[in-house]
């Protein structure tokens, strides 16, 4: 979305895009996360990252993906009869 939404010139042309992706960026590298200060995709790669360092981590960071994947596909399905309803194409 970004290169429709901010434009050729890096100019962000949306205001409800940039403040969702500014607050969804993921700001620091997993060794200098401070969990106080971290946006919330710090916070999830760092549990992800304490999720896999365990015994069974990979099957835990398999489920934790997963539901992450659902949530966000259930969040974005909820908009799908609205492109009915504009004609517009859907994926």
């Amino acid at each position: 979305m970004e290169p429709v939404l901010a434009g050729e010139d890096g100019r962000n042309r949306s205001r409800f895009y940039y403040p969702h992706y500014v607050h969804d960026a993921k700001a620091h590298p997993l060794t200098a996360v401070s969990l106080l200060s971290a946006t919330h995709s710090d916070r999830l790669a760092t549990r992800i990252s304490d999720l896999l360092a365990r015994q069974g981590g990979a099957e835990a960071f398999r489920e934790t993906e997963e539901r992450a994947l659902h949530l966000k596909a259930a969040f974005y399905d909820q908009f799908l009869p609205a492109l009915d309803r504009v004609g517009a194409p859907q994926p």
